[in-house]
């Protein structure tokens, strides 16, 4: 903002702070902090997990940092579509990012062969980050699956996937046979079948 009006522009992404508004006291889902709806919160992470880690000023310009369930905090309207799928694709790439840390302790540990101590120790604490990796991707990948379900649900229980799922004759209009059939239609069984063009019925073998 500049003075006689307002500008936009491209600013670096660590000079802005993301601001939410509790929507809901923490303590309706148990959580014993100090928070009310009005207040205002520095948003540091927004997690796929559902959860977003928060930071608050105190008195005496104390800062407290929490995590708080997503669903009582305010977001902008445009968020609301594509949120979960941005949210998935951040943890994805701090999982990139992990993963070129990891390489460069690997490529250490390949060229500048350190001390036995310090090797074993190095060893040791690329297999562990290495299962945390793992163990993240494998989060992620929860994650995704079941918003792939809930998507799937919410559409198949949506109208237009119900008039589209609904019986069909031959020329593609809905059926109006909804009553079930006699329990003698079976393969095999005769009838009777009345014939628009011949003006009569006709006696025909059910085949399938």
């Amino acid at each position: 903002i500049s003075e006689g009006g307002k500008r936009q522009g491209w600013v670096v992404s660590s000079m802005v702070a993301e601001v939410a508004l509790v929507l809901r006291p923490p303590s309706e889902l148990g959580l014993d902090l100090a928070l009310y709806p009005g207040e205002q919160v520095d948003v540091m992470l927004r997690h796929y997990s559902g959860w977003t880690l928060c930071k608050k000023i105190a008195d005496g310009d104390r800062e407290e940092v929490h995590w708080l369930p997503d669903a009582i905090l305010s977001d902008h309207p445009k968020n609301g579509m594509l949120k979960k799928p941005r949210l998935v694709l951040d943890g994805l790439h701090r999982l990139a990012e992990d993963a070129k840390t990891l390489e460069k302790f690997f490529y250490k540990l390949r060229t500048k062969h350190p001390g036995a101590g310090e090797s074993e120790e190095l060893r040791e604490s690329l297999y562990k980050q290495v299962l945390a990796l793992i163990e993240e991707y494998n989060k992620i990948c929860a994650v995704v699956h079941k918003q792939a379900a809930e998507e799937k649900g919410a559409k198949a229980a949506s109208p237009t996937a119900q008039k589209a799922a609904a019986p069909k004759s031959p020329d593609g209009h809905p059926s109006k046979l909804l009553t079930p059939l006699p329990d003698w239609v079976h393969p095999g069984s005769e009838c009777f079948w009345w014939s628009s063009s011949q003006k009569q019925h006709v006696p025909v073998t059910i085949q399938k």
